[in-house]
């Protein structure tokens, strides 16, 4: 361990440090999470290892300008500006400019994410599980199943991070309620709507944002706009582009084919036809273009390796339609339906020495989630009662004439099914017990496969308060994972270099996740100073994953190399991940400083070894202050990541790594935000500083070296605006 990331981590396991959330909020702990009961509640008072990123707009529940108020009055404690559109018309990731999904998450304890420079899409991993659904990515309320077999992750997410509004995360199956198979978590983002640009005295704004970077960074443009029609009708549209071009790693050397282009639209309606019911209805469409240049992907029946290009064009789209019902007076109903649509499709035009292919990656997916709250007493007891159900349907479409693309990801279809009841029950003012059942069952059809099967997944909590700003809990929880068409149907032998063949297993078992998590929960105000306020979690847990699924080399006769053996997606006994996160943010008005910490640990309990995909320990800091009076928001970041794991049990041992082992780094970037007036705003990022040659753990190639974004956001708007007086 480097020792300036051991000092750091004694210091927050012994307490010293006050410590979470990233330079767009001082504290993301007053973020509303509904992951870890389908509830709207603060991160921090959610007796669950979860957390919130982003801004306070879009996490009110959709409204007419009521919703918009709550969220002007969140914005001082959210670290944005006392005056001007603040939050309703700026992105609350604004600050630090992402570029990608990884950068929106990278301070949340317990996450993280796996790329490779030549695709922008994005896997989530949360507690060192990810792949085929382990965690569950929604945006919108909608699956995002898209898995395609090669040298990077199996399941991943392509988001342009301008559409985001929240991010609401909650880390392991304590979020069972919320879908199948999500032994590892759930990660729910929500895009952007009318409350995230308007005013509560507002009808009608647009918000155009350009910004510019540098070493690669390009360029990126945003207009949205939002209306109004009368109380009870929101219009909300989006138009972005981003153009970006390979990068240099810290030691000045390019990273190939690491540019891309995106262009994508979102749109959104919401009708309240009578008090309390609402409708809504989203429409967000993405199309991504870049090159992937690889040397192991030609045509199997070719001996020796081929360079091949993948001109590349992924079309993503995601439609939902929800309705919700809730008014005070009817507290046996708080009703919400919701069905989606999503699909990927990603047509490849591979230009091979030897010949030419187009190869398709197709995957859709069909969804839907109901359920209801009731609220009501027995005796003394207070019960908020949440039961229903959801499902989904994936269909895979590969066609690969010249290659073995349909064969690494197999056609085929597979469906979840789960219904569920979790009954919270305030037992006195300082004592409060969930309990939950969860029932799964799935079916799995391909050419040569078909399987099914099914599961109950208890959970239980019980939340104490011993005095007041702090809360302790304790949470057992079990999550329940199908296997997926690729890990059990997978077949066909790897191209040159590494020709081992890959055999199907139509045994495999279902995973199952059981995790015993305690934790507490601390929340004050005015403890320095009149109107500041101190927030934090932690949580200590261990996930113990029964019949774990992993890659394996079988077959190896004696002497034999092992690129010559077969591999096979085969059930470990089990699989054991354990560790501590850490939260903790405290803001004072004149600024704010926070601090999130991460310490893994994990063991194939088969073989002895560490998991491959369980990311190194890390601890992240955020120091802002504010001029100005809160016009002027300047700061800096600092990320310091340990050395992985090398003694891990993987199968690229045998053929040349996927996940190769990483070193420890530390980044220091720098973050500002001036607003001129209550309608323009530049923000500027300067990321690794300090120009760090390092490689990010889960990644395939080494991250970029100093770079520097602006943006300028400027918003017109019936109340704000240069053209405001003619509105």
């Amino acid at each position: 361990m480097r020792p300036e990331f051991r000092v750091a981590a004694a210091l927050l396991a012994a307490g010293v440090l006050p410590c979470v959330a990233t330079a767009q909020e001082a504290i993301e702990l007053d973020g509303i999470v509904v992951t870890a009961s389908k509830t709207p509640k603060r991160a921090v008072d959610a007796p669950s290892a979860s957390s919130s990123v982003g801004g306070a707009g879009a996490r009110q529940k959709t409204g007419g300008p009521a919703a918009a108020s709550n969220a002007d009055a969140g914005a001082v404690a959210n670290g944005e500006p006392a005056i001007g559109f603040g939050s309703n018309g700026k992105s609350a990731f604004d600050k630090i400019q992402p570029q990608s999904v990884t950068d929106v998450l990278r301070d949340v304890p317990g996450v993280a994410t796996s790329t490779i420079a030549s695709d922008p899409a994005q896997a989530v991993n949360i507690r060192g599980l990810q792949d085929f659904g382990r965690v569950n990515v929604m945006v919108d309320g909608a699956r995002q199943n898209f898995q395609r077999t090669g040298h990077n992750a199996n399941g991943a997410v392509y988001l342009e991070p301008e559409f985001l509004s929240s991010v609401d995360i909650t880390r392991g199956p304590a979020a069972n309620i919320y879908g199948s198979g999500a032994i590892g978590g759930v990660a729910a983002f929500t895009t952007r709507g009318i409350n995230d640009i308007l005013r509560a005295d507002e009808t009608s704004a647009i918000v155009q944002k350009v910004g510019v970077g540098t070493n690669g960074a390009g360029y990126v443009t945003s207009t949205s706009g939002g209306l109004r029609i009368g109380p009870n009708v929101d219009l909300y549209g989006q138009f972005v582009n981003r153009n970006t071009s390979p990068y240099e790693s810290g030691n000045g050397v390019e990273v190939p084919d690491s540019g891309f282009d995106d262009y994508g639209g979102l749109g959104k309606i919401v009708v309240r036809p009578a008090a309390g019911h609402e409708v809504t209805a989203t429409a967000m469409v993405q199309e991504y273009d870049f090159t992937d240049f690889t040397i192991t992907s030609a045509p199997s029946f070719i001996p020796i390796p081929q360079p091949v290009t993948n001109a590349t064009d992924v079309k993503t789209e995601n439609y939902t339609i929800g309705y919700t019902f809730a008014r005070p007076d009817t507290p046996l109903i708080d009703f919400s339906a919701k069905a989606y649509y999503t699909t990927t499709k990603t047509d490849q035009d591979q230009s091979p020495v030897v010949s030419f292919s187009t190869r398709n990656f197709d995957i859709e997916t069909t969804g839907f989630d109901i359920f209801n709250s009731s609220r009501f007493s027995t005796g003394a007891f207070a019960h908020r009662l949440t039961y229903g159900v959801d499902g989904f349907r994936d269909e895979v479409s590969v066609t690969d004439v010249l290659g073995t693309g349909d064969l690494f990801t197999p056609s085929g279809e597979r469906t979840a099914f789960g219904s569920f009841i979790e009954d919270e029950v305030q037992l006195t003012p300082w004592l409060k017990a969930i309990g939950a059942l969860r029932y799964d069952s799935y079916e799995l059809d391909s050419d040569t496969v078909s399987k099914d099967g099914d599961r109950v997944s208890p959970k239980g909590t019980v939340a104490v308060t011993p005095v007041r700003g702090i809360e302790l809990f304790a949470t057992y929880a079990e999550g329940y994972r199908s296997p997926s068409l690729t890990e059990t149907v997978i077949s066909g032998v790897h191209p040159p270099p590494a020709p081992f063949q890959f055999l199907p297993n139509a045994d495999l078992e279902p995973e199952v996740g059981k995790t015993k998590e305690a934790g507490v929960n601390i929340k004050y105000d005015n403890v320095l100073t009149a109107g500041d306020k101190l927030r934090g979690k932690v949580a200590i847990f261990r996930n113990d994953v029964e019949d774990f699924i992993d890659l394996r080399l079988i077959a190896c006769p004696p002497g034999v190399p092992a690129p010559f053996c077969a591999a096979q997606y085969q059930n470990v006994t089990e699989a054991r991940i354990e560790g501590i996160e850490v939260e903790f943010g405290y803001d004072w008005g004149g600024g704010f400083f926070n601090i999130a910490g991460t310490l893994n640990d994990s063991e194939d309990r088969s073989t002895g070894k560490s998991l491959v995909t369980v990311p190194p320990d890390r601890l992240s800091t955020t120091l802002g202050f504010r001029f100005l009076d809160g016009r002027l928001i300047a700061g800096t970041r600092l990320h310091f990541v340990d050395a992985s794991e090398r003694d891990v049990d993987q199968l690229s041992q045998g053929f040349g790594s996927i996940f190769l082992p990483t070193d420890g780094y530390t980044l220091v970037d720098l973050f500002g935000s001036y607003q001129f007036n209550d309608w323009s705003a530049l923000d500027v990022a300067i990321n690794n500083v300090t120009d760090e040659h390092y490689r990010k753990f889960l990644d395939t190639d080494d991250s970029a070296g100093l770079q520097a974004r602006a943006a300028l956001t400027i918003k017109f708007g019936d109340k704000t605006g240069p053209l405001s007086s003619s509105w």
